[in-house]
């Protein structure tokens, strides 16, 4: 690990349809594979003291990580968490259907885990092969 170096976690600015984005590369031992993953972090930028619609701070980080899964192939994990709401929502984007019964106990264990944090969230999924949903870096 010691190859990758200290620069691969440090943030460097990038940019998509969506806004300013920024990037950490993190590694990820797979087995006996050691690899880069890139997380992509957006925040909600200078507005964090007024307040939202359901009066709540406006604190919300948008995360975004791509992977290559031996089994399901690539995906994309797009994610939302905001403090002051306590909750975590996650969207799973896969070329290839998960198959509801995976999507079930993926949601419960979601639902449990999130519950055991004190915190709310949902998990869902898109099946998109051609990767039109897919926030492009």
């Amino acid at each position: 690990m010691a190859q990758m170096g200290a620069r691969s976690v440090e943030p460097a600015p990038v940019s998509s349809a969506g806004g300013d984005w920024r990037s950490v590369s993190l590694p990820m031992l797979f087995g006996a594979d050691l690899t880069r993953m890139q997380l992509f972090v957006q925040d909600e930028g200078a507005d964090k003291e007024k307040l939202d619609t359901d009066g709540y701070k406006k604190d919300w980080i948008r995360f975004v990580m791509n992977a290559d899964l031996s089994r399901i192939g690539p995906l994309q994990l797009d994610g939302i968490h905001s403090e002051a709401r306590q909750s975590l929502d996650l969207l799973i984007k896969t070329h290839q259907d998960i198959g509801p019964d995976m999507r079930k106990t993926m949601r419960a264990r979601y639902t449990s885990l999130m519950g055991g944090m004190d915190m709310a969230g949902t998990l869902e999924f898109k099946t998109d092969p051609a990767q039109k949903a897919w926030v492009q870096f």
